[in-house]
């Protein structure tokens, strides 16, 4: 009987030693990854991911650099455009010829900040427009005479429209849009273009935004698509169209008579 109580303890302390070192967590000094390739090879990674591009989907990536947060580093603005995406599911959906005709409009042209000093990477901000005309990007001090902001250009079938961003925590934030010029190269219509300056008043830290009415030739066209790489020339007729004035509290721009 004792032998038999003895043989009960010895199983009961084995068990729980058992339960024990099962319970104990497994602590390794495993060391931190470190990124593989490049700054600009770990970003375009990144905004793969962010936009579902596969590795066999073709795309077009470019990237504009400038100061544009006062912090004394260098930002990037990177720009991808997705023109056979466009073309892949015009064919899925039976639309290939509709869609062919307004330049594959849709969500296919992005751009992402990327913060300098942190090297971070911002959501990205979709631009509707025609697949077939990458953004512009340009550089101008526009909200500020101390650092640069930027704008955005970009194309629905025969006109160009222009948007204006600062950086605002780290985040692009759209100001104002205006047109650059409409219906080049479309027979039987008249063109309309305007001519952008950017005025300093003393009182102000920020530059008002002058349109001027432009003047465009009318053009013609033997390939349609051809004006999707067009950069015309428009000349100013010193003719004020609309004043631009930022509001430093509503941070963007509203428009005041000339």
């Amino acid at each position: 009987m004792k032998y038999l109580f003895f043989i009960l303890i010895s199983i009961s302390f084995i068990s729980c030693e058992s339960t024990k070192n099962e319970e104990d967590p497994i602590v390794t000094d495993k060391p931190e990854e470190t990124p593989v390739g490049t700054l600009e090879e770990q970003l375009t990674r990144q905004i793969c991911s962010k936009l579902k591009i596969s590795a066999i989907e073709k795309y077009d990536l470019k990237i504009y650099k400038e100061e544009l947060n006062r912090d004394d580093s260098i930002d990037w603005i990177i720009t991808v455009n997705l023109k056979d995406r466009a073309i892949n599911e015009a064919i899925e959906n039976g639309k290939t010829a509709k869609m062919a005709e307004i330049g594959f409009l849709g969500n296919y042209n992005y751009f992402f900040f990327v913060d300098g000093k942190t090297k971070e990477l911002s959501k990205e901000v979709v631009v509707p427009s025609s697949a077939k005309a990458e953004l512009i990007i340009g550089f101008e001090n526009i909200t500020s005479q101390i650092h640069k902001d930027f704008v955005v250009d970009y194309k629905i079938r025969n006109s160009r429209r222009r948007r204006f961003y600062a950086i605002n925590n780290n985040s692009p934030l759209q100001v104002c849009e205006n047109v650059i010029f409409y219906n080049l190269g479309l027979d039987g219509k008249e063109t309309e273009s305007y001519v952008i300056e950017y005025v300093n008043h003393e009182s102000n830290a920020s530059n008002d935004i002058v349109v001027y009415e432009g003047s465009l030739e009318q053009i013609k066209l033997e390939v349609p698509d051809d004006v999707y790489a067009l950069v015309p020339e428009i000349k100013s007729t010193g003719k004020i169209d609309r004043i631009w004035h930022y509001s430093p509290k509503q941070r963007k721009y509203y428009m005041i008579q000339p």
